[in-house]
């Protein structure tokens, strides 16, 4: 069996006790101050942490949002761009119609103008050929005044205004 000497056992326990005291006073103050110090780091770590993703997620946040206003301001120049060149389309095309209704009225006036010369170079002609047919008819010769004159009696009998195409030869 086992003999448990009470004098051994007691200076075992009051060596263990004084050990204990020792190590008590010397080294548990300290490890327990680094204990604490590094409880306290991790904690301001923790809190600096928790204070960095608050920070990211208000950036987040405020990003988001200038993001959304970037999107709108620009939809909304997309848009005034779109009512700008529909505006320039408009116009290119009513400035074309006009131009055009403007060429169109040109033409038809120079038409008509080109159309009384004719006429006129025609009556002229008619007038001339007349002239010479009746001089052969009446087989006499016409002097120059009477000429103009009988000239300008018929272009009157002959007036032809423009859009008037029937004409009655008298």
């Amino acid at each position: 069996m086992i003999d448990i000497n009470p004098g051994i056992l007691f200076v075992q326990i009051l060596t263990f006790l004084i050990a204990m005291a020792i190590l008590w006073k010397i080294a548990w103050g300290p490890l327990n101050n680094m204990i604490s110090q590094r409880q306290d780091k991790i904690k301001k770590d923790l809190d600096y942490a928790e204070q960095a993703k608050q920070a990211v997620e208000n950036l987040q946040k405020e990003y988001t949002a200038k993001l959304e206003e970037i999107q709108a301001k620009a939809s909304e120049i997309i848009a005034e761009a779109k009512n700008e060149s529909q505006k320039v389309k408009e116009e290119i095309l009513r400035s074309a119609h006009q131009e055009a209704e403007e060429l169109r009225k040109k033409a038809q006036l120079q038409l008509a103008d080109e159309r009384s010369k004719v006429i006129k170079a025609l009556r002229f002609e008619i007038t001339g050929l007349s002239f010479d047919i009746a001089e052969k008819i009446l087989q006499q010769s016409v002097d120059k005044k009477m000429h103009d004159n009988l000239l300008k009696e018929m272009l009157e009998q002959l007036d032809v205004r423009p859009g008037n195409t029937k004409q009655k030869l008298q």
